[in-house]
């Protein structure tokens, strides 16, 4: 018999993971355009770009001079209508007058009430507020300046809670899931690990892929819209 050479291997058992490599975009639910509810010029801008805001807090001040103007009169004419209801019960009680100029004493009194109330939200409607806490980001009114309901006046974010979205391609349905290692690939900067936080249930047609998200943490210094590779 022909004589064969056999060579022996000492196995040593490792893990073996597969890695393939995906383009995402760094984003945040928690970045918000400020937006005021009324029309008015800014008066007072109390905060600065970079500052660090708690939700709430007024970022700046339009004025409402007009609302304030209209509240006056109101407010006149509420305490002559509540005068005039006055003198109805009273003619009532004696069983002068009718029921009808009673309950249109009434009704005119209510009416005002209601549209005192309306403007005084108007006039808390000068005030702009942070939507909720975070940073400062880049302030658009000037002082003196109009605004206007459909024009943001601040940027507001906050970077506490950022992840990054990334489409994969069907070929791998089934192969990633939520929980599996994660090394996000930036230029210039170490490293991250972190893990798949959510799998996406739906294939997009037009490409074939589904989504993951990866949650990155604040320290790691990433910006919203930044591109990373996953």
């Amino acid at each position: 018999a022909d004589a064969r050479k056999v060579t022996t291997l000492t196995t040593v058992a490792a893990p073996f993971d597969h890695f393939f490599t995906v383009q995402g975009n760094v984003e945040t639910d928690r970045m918000a355009q400020v937006f005021p509810m009324s029309q008015g010029t800014v008066t007072r801008i109390l905060v600065e770009e970079g500052q660090t805001v708690r939700k709430g807090q007024v970022i700046l001040k339009l004025d409402n001079e007009a609302v304030a103007s209209n509240l006056d009169e109101l407010e006149t004419r509420l305490a002559l209508a509540k005068d005039v209801l006055s003198r109805q019960e009273r003619l009532w009680s004696q069983g002068i007058g009718t029921e009808v100029q009673l309950l249109e004493a009434r009704t005119g009194v209510e009416a005002l009430e209601e549209g005192i109330a309306a403007f005084n939200e108007q006039v808390d409607l000068g005030d702009v507020t942070a939507p909720f806490t975070g940073t400062v980001d880049r302030i658009f009114a000037k002082e003196g300046g109009m605004a206007y309901p459909m024009q943001p006046v601040a940027r507001v974010l906050d970077l506490t809670e950022m992840y990054v979205r990334a489409k994969v391609s069907d070929h791998y349905v089934g192969a990633v899931s939520e929980g599996q290692y994660v090394e996000v690939l930036v230029s210039g900067v170490d490293t991250l690990r972190s893990s798949i936080g959510r799998v996406g249930r739906y294939i997009e047609p037009a490409n074939r892929t589904f989504e993951v998200v990866v949650p990155v943490q604040e320290s790691a210094g990433l910006l919203p819209n930044q591109f990373v590779s996953l």
